[in-house]
């Protein structure tokens, strides 16, 4: 919860650094999970390098690379394309099914804001 209150709806940027660092040292699919998706949700293109390679680590669990896969997909920006596109060749198909999604998403034009 305090991932979601802080990432989601405060939007604290100060919680980039815990949140890298928590997915550089856990294996734990739960807390990976979590991280990505909160780093997904701050939108900080300084979580994309940490995210890309959860998302290209064949050993860490494939539900939190496919966590990473869509933050990824939420942040874009060609170094999180670069990264989803390698995804594309992971040995896991769920991996592979979730960066095609997040590429699609990177594809689709903005959505426009009503005044």
């Amino acid at each position: 919860m305090a991932v979601d209150v802080l990432t989601r709806w405060l939007h604290e940027p100060r919680s980039i650094v815990p949140l890298t660092i928590l997915l550089q040292q856990d294996s734990e699919p739960y807390p990976l999970i979590l991280a990505a998706r909160g780093l997904g949700w701050l939108g900080n293109p300084q979580a994309v390098p940490a995210l890309a390679e959860l998302l290209l680590n064949e050993n860490k669990p494939f539900v939190a690379r496919i966590a990473a896969a869509k933050a990824l997909g939420d942040l874009g920006g060609e170094s999180a394309q670069n990264a989803l596109e390698q995804a594309t060749a992971s040995r896991r198909p769920s991996v592979v099914k979730a960066a095609t999604r997040a590429l699609e998403q990177l594809q689709r034009p903005e959505k426009e804001i009503l005044l």
